[in-house]
């Protein structure tokens, strides 16, 4: 529905991500491993699953 709003009724798109994830931290909160994981994937374009994969691990021990 956002793009259907008029122009000036619009949020900034910034203030729209930095709200989403504000509230997706509070239900899906990351482990420094999946950060990484999701800012490698961002940042370089780098899929790196040994982050996930040592998680795994941790969980299984």
């Amino acid at each position: 529905m956002w793009p259907m709003r008029p122009s000036d009724l619009r949020p900034a798109g910034e203030k729209l991500v930095s709200e989403c994830r504000g509230l997706l931290e509070i239900m899906l909160p990351l482990t420094a491993a999946e950060q990484e994981f999701i800012a490698r994937l961002n940042d370089c374009g780098d899929i790196a699953p040994r982050c996930l994969l040592a998680l795994t691990w941790k969980q299984k021990a």
